[in-house]
């Protein structure tokens, strides 16, 4: 347990840095962070600089970085290469993303980004052939698990975005261009999220680059 380390968090995409500083018992966070690829620094004294690369950050992770640091000098790094497969391990929920590439490469009839809903285990659609975009107008009959469609909460950027006094409608709808990528949570929420029965569809808008 190494305390006061401290940790350097870098968006490979953007080039955002988050720093800071693990507890007294070696514990540390970076809360909010934008979704993208990663990379983590952690530098203590009298021990190996050390690095971990490729991490990918999708809507509502957690991610947990356990850091075995070696005794060493400071002017020696450990470099570890992040696996192409991330086990959710930090919380319990059931959730499934639909990722930036499937949302620009599966085609919508209409243009209802809604409509890749359908992609999650235990979707039901009934959603027409065709639709038309717009929250005022879209059709967003999906069922998740068995609940009905009113069940279902809607998210966007962290906030919630379904009209619950309004005939269920949601309150804004991005553009199937603008929407980085969204996960769909069925069961099993986060204590502040489980306030709907049925599924909770979590979108994120598309941020900048470099």
């Amino acid at each position: 347990m190494v305390p006061n380390a401290k940790i350097t968090i870098t968006n490979t995409d953007t080039g955002m840095v988050r720093a800071t500083l693990s507890n007294g018992t070696g514990l540390y966070s970076a809360r909010d962070l934008q979704i993208g690829h990663y990379e983590v620094m952690v530098e203590a004294s009298g021990f190996k600089a050390y690095t971990k690369k490729n991490l990918t950050l999708n809507v509502g992770e957690t991610v947990g970085i356990d850091v075995p640091l070696q005794v060493g000098e400071a002017g020696q790094t450990v470099t570890v290469e992040a696996t192409a497969l991330q086990v959710q391990s930090e919380t319990n929920d059931i959730s499934q993303t639909i990722t930036g590439n499937q949302i620009e490469n599966l085609a919508t009839n209409g243009r209802n980004i809604l409509q890749l809903t359908a992609l999650v285990p235990g979707a039901s659609s009934q959603m027409p052939d065709f639709d038309k975009p717009g929250a005022q107008f879209q059709n967003r009959s999906i069922e998740f698990n068995g609940m009905r469609s009113d069940d279902n909460n809607w998210i966007i950027d962290g906030g919630e975005a379904y009209d619950r006094g309004g005939g269920g409608i949601l309150l804004v709808s991005p553009s199937q261009d603008a929407i980085g990528e969204f996960t769909i949570t069925t069961s099993n929420y986060a204590a502040d999220l489980g306030n709907s029965s049925g599924g909770m569809p979590s979108m994120v808008i598309k941020n900048g680059t470099k």
